[in-house]
């Protein structure tokens, strides 16, 4: 929680630490750029995270991540959404809102669900896998 009082962090790198919640108070992190929390024991996204309006990379590959939240959605300015190697079963067709995203990775979901005209309507993504 104390990084939280860090209110112009850029990048936040926390892979590979066991952690196993995102605090509510990462809204705090306004300029935050880069969120990496690969490789930890994440089971939910907070609705929070709708804070970081300036965050353009989201990295949580290898959690435990179920249900992308909606609130995940007002992030306009993310460009790339790193998801893979979680438990995630469906996508919201809400994710066309992230009209600046240009790459999605979701590899190693099992079961997932998506629904194809919404990755279609996503007019900058180059990479999807």
């Amino acid at each position: 929680k104390s990084i939280c009082k860090l209110t112009n962090l850029h990048y936040l790198y926390l892979g590979d630490n066991e952690i196993t919640k995102i605090p509510e108070s990462i809204s705090q992190l306004v300029n935050l750029r880069k969120l990496c929390l690969n490789d930890n024991k994440i089971p939910k996204i907070p609705k929070s995270i709708s804070y970081l309006t300036n965050l353009k990379y989201l990295g949580l590959v290898s959690n435990k991540i179920s249900k992308i939240p909606t609130s995940l959605f007002y992030l306009t300015n993310l460009r790339t959404l790193r998801l893979d190697k979680n438990q995630i079963s469906e996508i919201p067709e809400s994710i066309s809102q992230l009209v600046n995203l240009q790459e999605l990775a979701l590899l190693d979901n099992p079961n997932i669900k998506i629904p194809e005209s919404s990755i279609e309507s996503l007019p900058k993504l180059r990479f999807f896998f």
